[in-house]
């Protein structure tokens, strides 16, 4: 059973299913992977219809990694598990925005420029 306790209700409805010192052990060795394995970036869209929605740049994004046909994930990851078929089968942790058209001209050149305006804004803070 997938049991979502973001909801208060879950949460405490299902609160003896939880053991929280294992989950705070697991969190605790997930973020050291994160810290010490990972690197993260980030893009600054300034448009805010560019952000959410179907035909955002976000669901495009998403929509060009889901239908990639080069792009697969490793044999080791963890999404291979996820109760969540659409999940365990896109290669992304998430299923929202998987069959959504993938990045066309214009909004390749609208990621490209936002790219640029980020790389100048964090040059400018060093």
């Amino acid at each position: 059973m997938n049991i979502s306790f973001i909801e208060r209700e879950n949460r405490e409805r299902f609160a003896e299913r939880r053991n929280i010192d294992k989950e705070h052990k697991l969190e605790r060795k997930i973020t050291k992977i994160l810290q010490e394995k990972f690197s993260l970036r980030f893009v600054t869209l300034e448009e805010q219809g560019n952000r959410e929605g179907q035909d955002s740049l976000k669901a495009q994004l998403i929509g060009t990694l889901a239908q990639c046909p080069t792009c697969c994930p490793s044999l080791g990851w963890l999404g291979r598990h996820s109760p969540e078929g659409k999940m365990a089968a896109s290669g992304l942790w998430q299923t929202q925005f998987l069959k959504a058209a993938p990045l066309d001209a214009a909004a390749r050149a609208t990621f490209e420029k936002a790219v640029e305006n980020t790389v100048e804004k964090a040059q400018r803070r060093h």
